[in-house]
């Protein structure tokens, strides 16, 4: 009976081992690239030789040959305990190693939401400082173009002028570097691909451009290959921006000559632009520096050319994400010319979006101009002074209110044909009040214009996501304004 009882025992625990050994595989496997896939390799053969022992011992019990039985025995034992030492080594170990991964995950998470936590502030604070600089902005620069209007002295039309070209320079500087910070924080900014008419873009960056050249005599002009297509499909608002960051920079460093623009298709569906100016070139060791923030050609306390060094690091990050790359070829006293290509997609026949991509065209000034109402929704005592007098210049009657509520309750007491909606006010929000007016008028009218400082993408797009049929950002342009205006209300005059 006890030998029955010890066969059983011993042909159980080799089941058993056998078992283990087929587990150990599947762990083999799965550890194959990892640091204990040897110490698993070395407890398998352990069980292996368990394995065998338990047959000799089950074989040596059979025969009863009790003296090799026991020596067996006592060497399985020990073995026995060896194994066992391994199996709780490894176990520690491995559970040193859970605890490590669990704190280090742990770790990881903390650090992604300290990162998402400072990437919201960065953006609130874009957001804060978009709108804090551009509002009293929108009321210098609306004054003084208004101002300009009106009959002034030699002298004080210098002086205006003057007052302009600084309070333009400072637009500049600080759409730049908002513009800079957006794209170091969010690389994958959602572009807007609309249909670019590519002759009109080009008119329209030498129209900004000209004034500049023109103080220094420089001829400005463009050529676009016969091969190119006359449309293609991008992001028209990044290109622009891209081409009028280079050729500021190429009127900027040029003194004597032109700048050319020039459009080529090097390769099908390629379009590639260029733009070359005949100034004094850029040393071979500076090609690559030039691109980097705040860089100077000529850094130096008494240097030539003013500016923030941030037009061609702006512009190398806008090219990448249209899917380009910025390159640039120079030698002293020969120019440079820098350059970058664009897939050039053809528009679809179907517009994506028609609220950004099918705009009425303007035509003449709408008949019975008096006639029209205009709400304005502006909490800012200066820009609301500045938008009567620039709807008043252009001959629309309108009435004004100081938040989004008020709007909400106007357009249900009265019937507005359009509204101009700034979007940062107290109680009520303009995008809310968008959102409550489109609840109860889904379709226009009245259309809805932002007229906000709040300038960069992400708050174009939620402007048209909220309901309102137009963007335009703070400070305005009387012309602007004329040219919106025109579009819209045109569609019912």
């Amino acid at each position: 009976m006890v030998h029955g009882v010890t066969l059983f025992l011993i042909f159980g625990g080799a089941l058993v081992m056998f078992l283990a050994i087929l587990e150990t595989r599947r762990l083999l496997v799965l550890t194959r690239e990892n640091q204990y896939h040897r110490v698993w390799l070395i407890l398998r053969n352990f069980m292996i030789s368990f394995l065998a022992g338990y047959s000799c011992v089950g074989f040596l019990l059979f025969l009863q040959i009790e003296n090799f039985l026991k020596i067996l025995t006592g060497v399985i034992f020990f073995f026995g305990a060896v194994f066992v030492f391994v199996v709780v080594k490894t176990g520690v170990l491995t559970f040193q190693d859970f605890l490590r991964f669990t704190h280090e995950r742990h770790a990881l998470e903390k650090s992604k939401a300290t990162a998402e936590a400072i990437a919201k502030v960065r953006s609130d604070f874009l957001t804060v400082m978009s709108h804090e600089m551009r509002t009293p902005l929108n009321g210098i620069l609306g004054f003084v173009e208004l101002l300009m209007r009106t009959a002034l002295t030699v002298q004080q039309q210098d002086y205006i002028n003057d007052i302009r070209q600084s309070g333009t320079t400072l637009l500049t500087l600080i759409n730049k570097i908002l513009q800079l910070v957006q794209l170091d924080q969010d690389n994958s900014v959602v572009l807007t691909p609309t249909t670019c008419d590519i002759a009109q873009l080009l008119e329209q960056v030498l129209a900004i451009a000209r004034p500049t050249a023109q103080a220094k005599q420089l001829h400005l002009g463009y050529c676009v290959a016969n091969n190119v297509p006359p449309k293609i499909w991008v992001d028209v608002q990044c290109l622009q921006a891209v081409l009028e960051q280079l050729i500021d920079n190429a009127i900027k460093f040029t003194n004597t000559g032109e700048v050319q623009i020039t459009v080529t298709a090097p390769e099908l569906e390629t379009v590639q632009f260029t733009v070359k100016d005949s100034g004094p070139g850029i040393a071979p060791e500076n090609l690559t520096e030039i691109f980097a923030p705040f860089a100077q050609r000529d850094a130096n306390l008494n240097r030539q050319q003013a500016g923030s060094g941030l037009g061609l690091s702006l512009a190398q990050k806008q090219v990448t994400q249209l899917g380009g790359e910025l390159w640039v070829q120079s030698t002293i006293n020969g120019g440079a010319t820098f350059g970058f290509s664009l897939t050039a997609k053809l528009p679809p026949t179907v517009a994506q979006n028609p609220q950004q991509d099918v705009l009425p065209v303007a035509t003449s000034q709408p008949e019975k101009a008096h006639n029209i109402q205009i709400l304005v929704a502006e909490d800012n005592p200066v820009n609301q002074k500045l938008i009567q007098q620039m709807l008043k210049t252009l001959g629309y009657t309108f009435e004004v209110v100081a938040n989004g509520r008020l709007a909400f309750e106007a357009v249900q007491q009265h019937s507005y044909e359009l509204v101009l909606m700034d979007v940062q006010m107290p109680e009520m929000d303009g995008l809310e009040a968008t959102q409550q007016i489109r609840r109860v008028y889904p379709t226009p009218p009245p259309y809805i214009v932002a007229l906000t400082a709040q300038s960069l993408e992400r708050d174009r797009q939620a402007c048209f996501e909220a309901g309102m049929d137009d963007y335009l950002s703070k400070p305005v342009k009387l012309q602007t304004l004329d040219i919106m205006l025109k579009r819209w209300l045109n569609l019912k005059h």
